[in-house]
């Protein structure tokens, strides 16, 4: 049985498709196209982030949801471990149906 009471949504994007175009481009002040690269860390954080919410907070595991977006070259060094199986990317289609699912649990 879970706490309906408390639940979580993480979300931790560090690798950004280069390949893909924008729907809408973004451009700054110069005019210049704004070019997103991979981050590092944010994937790391969520999972930092899940163990706090299951040992100290005390969030079952089944009430957390993660939608991860890790980089290709996510590097080794320092880093949290990835839960195996597949990852659920974060898009906006995701994200709405955690949040959907998780506030009619």
């Amino acid at each position: 049985m879970t706490d309906p009471a408390k639940w979580a949504v993480l979300i931790g994007i560090d690798g950004y498709d280069a390949g893909q175009p924008y729907t809408t481009p973004r451009f700054d002040a110069g005019g210049e196209e704004i070019r997103y690269g991979n981050l590092a860390g944010c994937v790391n954080d969520v999972l930092f982030v899940e163990e706090y919410l299951v040992k100290t907070v005390k969030i079952p595991e089944a009430n957390i949801k993660k939608l991860l977006a890790p980089a290709p070259d996510r590097p080794k060094k320092d880093v949290r471990e990835l839960p195996a199986g597949l990852h659920t990317p974060p898009t906006y289609k995701n994200i709405k149906k955690a949040l959907r699912e998780e506030m009619s649990s």
